[in-house]
C-alpha cells in the first residue's frame, strides 16, 4: 500500500516542481545564476518521506528540493534510491552493486545509482537508526528500555564503518560532490521520563558515530536533535509511530539548509573586507539568499523593499510553499515575490495594512524587520528593555525589538537607540539573518 501511494506522490511532486519553473523570477533587480545542482537523497524512510500516519508525504528531501528550486539552483532531483526501513549496510550495498530503481515518475532507470551519484552536486544521507532499532526492546506496558550493551556497541561500530564507507565510495565516484549526513532525533519522546536518559545516551552514541564517520570522510554532519527534541511530541504526534509530521520534516529540512552552500562567493566592488557586514554578505550569497545587481555592486546601504525582504527570508528558512495565495488589494500574482509573500503571510510572519494593502515596494522599517525575524525564527526573550527610543510597551514592535537585542541580533544604531521607523539597509538585513542562522547552527 505504501508503494502505491509512493508512486502517486512522486508524480504529484514532479508536477509541483515543474509548476515552480513557471513562476516569475524570484529576485527583482538582481542577477540570476544559470548553474544548476543535481540533488540525490539517499537513506531510509526519512529520506523517502513516510509520515506519522505511515503514509507517503513531503519529506525533508522534498522540501530541500523545493527550496533549491526557489533559489534557482535545482537541476535534477531524485530520492528513488532511498527506501523505508533501510539500514546503513543496505545503503552501502546498493551503492556497491550499482542498483537500478524506477525513476520518480515511474519510468525505468537506465542509469543506475553510481552514474546518478557521479552527476550529482548535492547528496544527502540518513542511515543508521534502523541498524540499532533491532537491538532495542521497549516493554509495551511499562515503556522500559533495554538492550544488549555488547551487541549494541558492535552494531554502533558497524554503523560508523558503513557510513564512512558510503561517503568514501561517493567521493570516489564523485570527488566534487557536497555530501550532508544527518544525525537523528529522539524517536520516542512518549516513553517515561525514567527511561529517557538511557534512550538519549544511546541516541548520543549513534550521532557521535555518524558524525565521526561523516567528518573524517569529508562530509558535513547535520545535527537535528537540538532543534527537534525539545518539541518532539509536537513533531511526532502519533505515539506509536517514529515518523514526523510535516512540521517535523520542515525542522529536519531546515537543519540541512543551515549547513548547505549552493552558490559561489562574489566579489562586489562596494563590499570591502573591513566592513562589519562582509562575512554576512558573503555567507548569504553562498547560501543563495542574496545576490548582487549584475553590475559588480551589492548596494549595501540601499533600502530593502518589503517584497524583497520576503524573498530573502523565504530563502533563509524552508517553508512548505503550497499555501493559499495572498489576497492583498495591491499585490498582483505577477509580482516576483507573490509566492514568498503568500508563504510568509500564511505563516503569520508578514502582515499587510489595515486598508487591505501590502505595499510591496515600500521600504521595510527596522521595526517591521524586528517583527519578521523574531517571528520567522521563533526567537524568545525575557521582557528586558534595551533602547531609549523603544520604551512604550504599547508600541506594536516593542517586544520584537527587545527580543532581537536580547538575542544579540541587533545592537542598535548607536547612542542606545534603535530607530524603529528607519528603513532597513541591505547590509543590515543580511547581517541580522546571518547572525540568527549562526546562532541556530551552533545551538
Amino acid at each position: 500500500m505504501v508503494l502505491s501511494k509512493f508512486r502517486v506522490f512522486l508524480l504529484m511532486l514532479v508536477v509541483l516542481l515543474i509548476s515552480f519553473s513557471t513562476l516569475p523570477p524570484s529576485v527583482n533587480a538582481e542577477t540570476q545564476e544559470t548553474s544548476k545542482l543535481d540533488y540525490v537523497a539517499l537513506g531510509d524512510s526519512l529520506a523517502v518521506g513516510i509520515n506519522h500516519k505511515d503514509e507517503l508525504g513531503m519529506g525533508y528531501s522534498d522540501f530541500l528540493a523545493l527550496q533549491m528550486k526557489q533559489t534557482n539552483v535545482l537541476g535534477d532531483y531524485t530520492k528513488q534510491y532511498a527506501y523505508p526501513g533501510y539500514t546503513s549496510g543496505q545503503v552501502l550495498a546498493d551503492l556497491k552493486s550499482n542498483v537500478f530503481r524506477p525513476n520518480m515518475d515511474g519510468s525505468p532507470d537506465t542509469e543506475g545509482i553510481q552514474k546518478t551519484i557521479r552527476e550529482a552536486e548535492v547528496i544527502t544521507l540518513d542511515a543508521g537508526a534502523n541498524d540499532l532499532l533491532a537491538f532495542i526492546e521497549i516493554d509495551p506496558k511499562t515503556g522500559a528500555v533495554s538492550f544488549d550493551e555488547i551487541a549494541f556497541a558492535k552494531a554502533l561500530a558497524q554503523v560508523g564503518t558503513n557510513i564512512g564507507s558510503t561517503v568514501a565510495l561517493i567521493h570516489t565516484l564523485n570527488p566534487n560532490a557536497d555530501v550532508y549526513v544527518m544525525g537523528y532525533y529522539n524517536s520516542y519522546p512518549y516513553l517515561p521520563d525514567t527511561e529517557q536518559p538511557k534512550l538519549l545516551a544511546a541516541l548520543d552514541n549513534l550521532n557521535k558515530a555518524i558524525q565521526t564517520a561523516a567528518v573524517t570522510t569529508g562530509a558535513t554532519y547535520v545535527s537535528t536533535a537540538g532543534t527537534f527534541n525539545p518539541n518532539g511530541k509536537a513533531y511526532l504526534p502519533n505515539p506509536k509511530n517514529i515518523h514526523p509530521n510535516e512540521a517535523g520534516y520542515l525542522v529536519l529540512a531546515n537543519a540541512f539548509w543551515r549547513e548547505m552552500e549552493v552558490k559561489k562567493a562574489q566579489d562586489f566592488s562596494d563590499v570591502k573586507e573591513q566592513m562589519y557586514s562582509y562575512d554576512a554578505i558573503q555567507s548569504l550569497v553562498k547560501k543563495g539568499i542574496i545576490l548582487g545587481y549584475g553590475d559588480g555592486t551589492f548596494g549595501p546601504e540601499d533600502s530593502v523593499r518589503r517584497d524583497h525582504a520576503a524573498q530573502m527570508l523565504t530563502r533563509s528558512i524552508v517553508y512548505n510553499p503550497i499555501v493559499p495565495p495572498a489576497t492583498f488589494n495591491d499585490l498582483l500574482p505577477t509580482n516576483s515575490a507573490f509566492l514568498e509573500i503568500s508563504v510568509l503571510t500564511h505563516n503569520k510572519v508578514l502582515d499587510g495594512y489595515h486598508d487591505g494593502s501590502f505595499r510591496p515596494t515600500l521600504d521595510l522599517t527596522r521595526a517591521e524587520m524586528a517583527k519578521i525575524i523574531v517571528t520567522a525564527f521563533g526567537l524568545k526573550g525575557t521582557g528586558k528593555q534595551f533602547f531609549d527610543d523603544n520604551t512604550v510597551e504599547e508600541y506594536w514592535a516593542y517586544e520584537y525589538i527587545n527580543i532581537l537585542a536580547e538575542n544579540g541580533i541587533s545592537i542598535g544604531v548607536g547612542n542606545n537607540r534603535f530607530h524603529p521607523e528607519y528603513p532597513v539597509q541591505r547590509e543590515e538585513l543580511a547581517t541580522f539573518i546571518y547572525r540568527v542562522l549562526q546562532m541556530q547552527t551552533t545551538n
